[in-house]
């Protein structure tokens, strides 16, 4: 299991993005629009490659955010807690990730 850091996190909600708009970044970030949104991890590996963990689970990334740094650090993201682990930020993504099998 790889590790991570939690460096920064957001929320993908139609409350911080307009519906046309939401839409749009939920399918390049790879999950379907849905009515609650999502909380979004960016994290990094050991190598400082960026990662970008998607929950539906909005409460969790919350209490994950607000750990102190020190209990961030060397974090095991549980699979059951995020649909999606993409590569990079999502500032970096420009296209829907390539669809793979768990």
């Amino acid at each position: 299991m790889t590790t991570y850091t939690p460096r920064e996190y957001s929320y993908l909600t139609l409350e911080r993005f307009e519906q046309d708009a939401y839409r749009l970044v939920c399918r390049v970030a790879g999950v379907p629009a849905t009515t609650t949104g999502y909380g979004l991890l960016h994290l990094t590996d050991a190598s400082e490659t960026r990662w970008t963990a998607i929950s539906e689970d909005l409460i969790y990334v919350g209490l994950l955010a607000a750990l102190h740094p020190v209990g961030r650090a060397g974090l095991e993201i549980p699979a059951n807690k995020f649909a999606l682990i993409r590569r990079g930020w999502p500032d970096e993504w420009a296209t829907p990730p390539a669809r793979r099998s768990r």
